[in-house]
């Protein structure tokens, strides 16, 4: 309840930049110290009688308009394209010759070949 109070405290003293801050250190700490993210836990575990009054579910306002922000500029910076590693692979499947998609045997490829050029 200690962490969730400091918390508290800690996001209706700071504006957005501090709150912003907090929340950068703790995606930076996550999975790696266990203590760090105890310590600034979000009170989502906390009553609901513990939290203030203008609170959003278990952020305060400002806590979850910088949390809404970071989601926004890591949707913005997702990569939809797909890279190619490894252009010999690349070059090597686009040469293969496929039935319904998938690559034929390169034993069957030679018959199919030559009754592709019969018909």
């Amino acid at each position: 309840a200690s962490s969730c109070a400091a918390l508290d405290e800690a996001t209706r003293a700071a504006d957005d930049a501090a709150v912003e801050a907090l929340l950068r250190d703790v995606s930076r700490h996550r999975g790696k110290h266990a203590t760090a993210l105890e310590a600034l836990r979000t009170h989502a575990d906390c009553a609901p009688h513990d939290r203030p009054p203008g609170h959003v579910g278990a952020y305060a306002p400002s806590a979850r308009r910088a949390r809404i922000a970071l989601f926004h500029r890591k949707r913005a910076a997702r990569v939809w394209t797909k890279k190619v590693k490894y252009d010999v692979r690349k070059n090597f499947a686009d040469t293969r010759m496929r039935v319904k998609g998938r690559f034929v045997k390169k034993e069957d490829e030679d018959l199919l070949r030559d009754l592709l050029a019969v018909v």
